[in-house]
């Protein structure tokens, strides 16, 4: 069942896969104006070109994922089937799931105002290096 997650009684399907760069093109309508505003809060804030375009190609992933559910009224519970999801059926890298809730955090606490976003999200630990 890849890119369907149970979490607790409520089940989720992301598209199956990232769509990479072109995750970019295939933002639903509804969640336009979310990405704007990430980019630009972004840039209002001075961040480097390097970390505007990581951020971008990170959200523009979820937005990819959630197809035409609006990102902004997105359950915690959503969030944790999405980072599974990530981290399970996709096998990213620490460093990659790291920019992903760097991204979301970013849009919700320094875009929306919402205080301390995703803090009880454990995030993963770094390979231990041999």
């Amino acid at each position: 069942m890849h890119g369907i997650f149970r979490t607790g009684s409520t089940l989720f399907k992301l598209s199956p896969k990232p769509a990479g760069k072109n995750a970019l093109l295939a933002i639903a309508e509804i969640n336009q104006s979310a990405f704007t505003k990430l980019q630009e809060q972004l840039q209002l804030k001075g961040y480097s070109e390097n970390t505007i375009k990581v951020y971008s190609l990170s959200f523009a992933q979820l937005l990819y994922a959630i197809k035409d559910h609006q990102v902004d009224s997105l359950s915690y519970e959503r969030f944790r089937a999405y980072f599974l999801y990530c981290n399970r059926e996709l096998k990213l890298s620490e460093v990659l799931i790291h920019n992903r809730i760097n991204a979301v955090k970013f849009y919700f606490e320094q875009v929306l105002g919402r205080e301390k976003f995703l803090t009880d999200l454990p995030r993963p630990k770094k390979a231990s290096q041999s």
